[in-house]
């Protein structure tokens, strides 16, 4: 009876590392912070807006709001805990690509939404480009987060 109640339970670790391979999971919702002066990644929500793929995803002042917790959940997305059911996904693979929100089940372009985080603290996107603050490397508030070319030991693409 031990053996079986041992072998259920590492077949359980087991299958939560692997669903959780893509990306390192949490037990719930985290902040991602860039290692720029404390800033978080956010969601700019404007009010006229009437779409989530029309938000911008940018950093600011991390405070604990809803709109800068993620979830990196076994399907290899960050969702948004602010936006529930939308996940952030990077327009395209090249350099200065936008960063948005859209529905985490949108059967279009599904690699635009799976990303890695990797030992460095870099996050990856499945077309290749790395999490990157607003050109320059800028820490204003507000200032855009896109998908730029991978680059070692760069705060503006290493986070925590």
């Amino acid at each position: 009876m031990g053996g079986a109640r041992r072998a259920l339970v590492v077949g359980a670790v087991l299958g939560v590392a692997l669903l959780c391979a893509p990306v390192a999971c949490a037990d719930g919702p985290v902040e991602v912070r860039t290692r720029l002066n404390g800033f978080c990644l956010d969601i700019q929500i404007w009010p006229h807006f009437s779409s989530p793929d029309d938000y911008d995803v940018v950093i600011n002042p991390c405070n604990g709001r809803n709109t800068e917790q993620w979830i990196f959940n076994p399907a290899g997305q960050m969702e948004s805990v602010g936006l529930p059911g939308h996940c952030l996904y990077l327009s395209g693979p090249q350099d200065g690509a936008s960063t948005g929100l859209t529905t985490c089940q949108n059967p279009i372009s599904p690699t635009k939404r799976l990303w890695t985080r990797q030992p460095n603290g870099q996050i990856t996107n499945a077309l290749g480009p790395c999490l990157a603050v607003g050109r320059g490397g800028s820490t204003a508030p507000n200032t855009p987060v896109i998908g730029f070319h991978c680059t070692a030991d760069t705060p503006g693409q290493e986070w925590v």
